[in-house]
């Protein structure tokens, strides 16, 4: 066995000897928090009955109650020293036996944690002092630290091999000597070695990191504990210094506050219970503090007034510094308002979260932030802005919406809903234009589509064409209320699809009537002529069938408005217009020519069929009594025809021949019909003949006179 071993066992016995004296015992835990050692051994000792079973056990699972081992686990994770926390156990006999349980976190040079170690006790047999309690813990502490034992005076007694590992020196080498006297160096601080020899001289523990250097000069900084040795009169026989190697942890504390000055982002670092022990120059401009304002202050205090984003009062519970000093909560991205006392506001990005700060073995906190002031009033205006345009798309009238260039809703208002109310249910942000479409396509949403699939389907490509045009044109949409609306969309250059339907039922509606007034007569409301010629003239180049038309004049209806009033005449107008309806085919057309003549269209005849018969039919319908101004008058007609046979015959030929027959008919003194034949044909071409030969004779007669009159004028001259 080598003489350093042989030390290292005989310091371990000691402490052993003088823990067992004083019925304070060791144990030690893993990284896990399971016990691994638990003295005193069951072969040695009948208190080993309260141990033997802790082993292989987690701390936690030691006390009886719920709430003590809800308090030992919390202060466990984040690794806290335990300093005499009394809990209720059970020891191998069942007795439940109350203990103090001391013991510090143990971390390896890298800074990773390692376990507990400790010290427990029985709290009825606690007999050693406090002095005594701190020299234990000195002495437990020197299996495996580096540490001096010194006298009264400071002169080292005895060092333990974990100093001679560190520092190059070996216990012969230093014995006798004060510490200070061969670890200081040049780049000591003087104001520190001050402090250490005060408590020194005056008995008391201090803890201090000092820079000092080794046997080979080189220099490390070390977290030096000195604690006071008590004899046993209570006077202080001694020191016990523990001093592990903390260069790096130092160095990486030296390289965070560098860089915390340059960081663009402010930063207050605050001890466990909330105290401000360091901050940054940016910290300082956000909150309009000096750093000598904030050292030393509380973030408990009202540093600065916090308020929520909306402007409204910070409830305590939503205070950032309370929540992570009292419930441990990490705090990520949030947005907070600060407010000061000249009325200025700021908006801050606020994250935290507890550390644990390995010199000092203590919790501490980290606060983080960043002055957002000018995206939240950005986003503010934004918010503003979107609410302004919300109003405004509101307001329109029409039904508006918007899509963004992957076709999906970013933009409707009210009336878009209420416009395709059979859509509703598929109209909500994001929804895809096609999707929109195709569920109003199954409600029975759009009136111009047709019953079978291939029609929806063919109306559905042809409305997203129009949709995703490059310049979508106009159109007009059918509802399937019978409503029309007038599409306008246009597409922004982002590919973003404005679309405003505008209601145009009611002009739509006086369209058709206007529509319907040009082409119907207004006071019975059968067509006119110029609907009549049109189906001649679509009959005209029609080749596979006859038809006929009938002229019909009503005989002495003059004298009816002159005997009876205008009123009684349109009376009569109206009723005859009704009968010819009852007359008529579906395929046939009912026409009020004028004044007191109509026409009759029959579309579909066999060339053999009797036309007087039709014609016949007709009268017997007309000239049955009406009612006029409470009189029954029975009118009576003359019925001109015509047959329109197979050979091409222009509308106005028809027209002429038919108007010929009634005028034939008219000869005859009324009441009858007659149908167009050659006789009629030749005395019509006579009658336009001499017609003609009459306008031609007026115009030369005109054109005579006026030659001659001009000639005796110029006489005259």
């Amino acid at each position: 066995m080598s003489a350093k071993n042989g030390t290292r066992n005989g310091i371990e016995a000691t402490a052993r000897q003088i823990l067992g004296l004083a019925d304070v015992f060791q144990w030690r835990s893993n990284a896990q928090h399971y016990l691994t050692n638990a003295e005193p051994d069951a072969s040695k000792d009948d208190r080993a009955l309260i141990t033997t079973h802790w082993v292989g056990k987690q701390l936690w699972d030691l006390p009886v109650t719920l709430d003590q081992q809800q308090q030992l686990r919390k202060r466990l994770a984040i690794h806290k020293p335990l300093e005499r926390m009394r809990f209720r156990v059970r020891h191998a006999g069942q007795e439940l036996v109350d203990i103090d349980l001391s013991g510090l976190p143990v971390f390896a040079p890298s800074g990773a944690f390692q376990g507990y170690e400790g010290v427990w006790q029985v709290a009825h047999r606690r007999l050693v002092s406090e002095m005594e309690t701190r020299r234990i813990k000195g002495l437990e502490l020197a299996v495996n630290k580096p540490i001096i034992v010194t006298d009264r005076s400071g002169l080292i007694e005895w060092v333990s091999p974990a100093f001679t590992t560190l520092t190059g020196y070996a216990l012969e080498e230093v014995v006798g000597k004060t510490p200070g006297s061969f670890l200081q160096c040049a780049e000591t601080d003087p104001e520190t070695v001050l402090e250490i020899g005060t408590a020194v001289r005056a008995g008391q523990p201090i803890r201090r990191q000092i820079l000092n250097q080794r046997k080979t000069g080189e220099q490390y900084w070390f977290d030096v504990s000195i604690q006071p040795i008590a004899g046993a009169d209570g006077a202080c026989e001694g020191f016990v210094a523990v001093q592990p190697d903390v260069t790096d942890l130092v160095r990486a504390r030296e390289q965070f506050r560098d860089l915390l000055v340059n960081l663009p982002a402010g930063v207050i670092h605050t001890d466990e219970t909330g105290l401000v022990v360091d901050c940054n120059l940016e910290a300082c401009r956000i909150l309009n503090k000096t750093r000598e304002a904030l050292l030393s202050r509380s973030l408990t205090d009202a540093i600065v007034r916090l308020f929520n984003r909306d402007g409204s009062a910070l409830h305590s519970c939503q205070n950032p510094a309370l929540r992570i000093l009292e419930n441990g909560d990490r705090i990520e991205n949030e947005v907070f308002g600060i407010g000061f006392a000249d009325g200025q506001k700021k908006f801050i990005r606020v994250s935290s979260a507890p550390t644990w700060n390995v010199l000092e073995q203590r919790q501490e906190h980290v606060f983080s932030f960043i002055d957002v002031t000018q995206d939240e009033e950005g986003r503010q205006r934004l918010e503003q802005t979107t609410d302004l345009l919300h109003e405004v798309v509101e307001t329109i009238p029409d039904a508006l919406a918007a899509f963004d260039a992957d076709d999906r809703l970013i933009l409707f208002n009210e009336n878009y809903l209420k416009t395709y109310q059979a859509s509703a249910p598929a109209i909500k942000l994001g929804a895809q234009f096609e999707d929109i479409l195709r569920y109003g396509l199954e409600h029975g949403q759009y009136g111009e589509v047709g019953d079978h699939p291939e029609d929806k389907t063919a109306w559905l490509s042809r409305r997203l064409a129009a949709h995703t045009a490059k310049t979508p044109p106009k159109a007009l949409q059918k509802l399937g209320n019978d409503r029309w609306l007038q599409i306008r969309e246009r597409r922004s250059a982002s590919g973003t699809v404005v679309g405003v339907r505008t209601d145009i039922t009611s002009l739509k509606r006086a369209e058709e009537n206007a529509h319907i007034a040009a082409r119907t007569d207004s006071l019975t409301g059968l067509s006119n002529r110029r609907v009549l010629l049109n189906v001649l003239e679509a009959r005209a180049r029609q080749k596979d069938r006859c038809c006929a038309l009938f002229l019909i004049d009503l005989d002495h209806f003059k004298l009816v408005n002159d005997t009876y009033g205008h009123e009684a005449g349109d009376a009569l107008l109206c009723a005859t217009a009704e009968r010819l309806r009852q007359l008529a085919g579906p395929e046939d057309l009912c026409v009020r020519l004028g004044g007191d003549e109509f026409a009759l269209f029959v579309a579909s005849i066999e060339p053999a069929q009797d036309l007087p018969d039709i014609a016949s039919r007709i009268m017997s319908s007309l000239n049955r009594p009406v009612e006029l101004c409470g009189r029954t008058y029975r009118p009576v007609q003359s019925i001109g025809g015509t047959l329109i046979e197979t050979e091409p015959l222009d509308a106005d030929a028809i027209v002429r021949h038919a108007d010929a027959a009634l005028y034939a008919a008219k000869q005859a003194g009324g009441g009858v019909f007659r149908l167009f034949d050659s006789d009629i044909g030749q005395k019509q071409d006579r009658f336009n003949t001499l017609a003609q030969a009459l306008k031609s004779a007026v115009y030369l007669t005109r054109s005579t006179s006026c030659f001659s009159h001009r000639s005796m004028l110029s006489r005259a001259e």
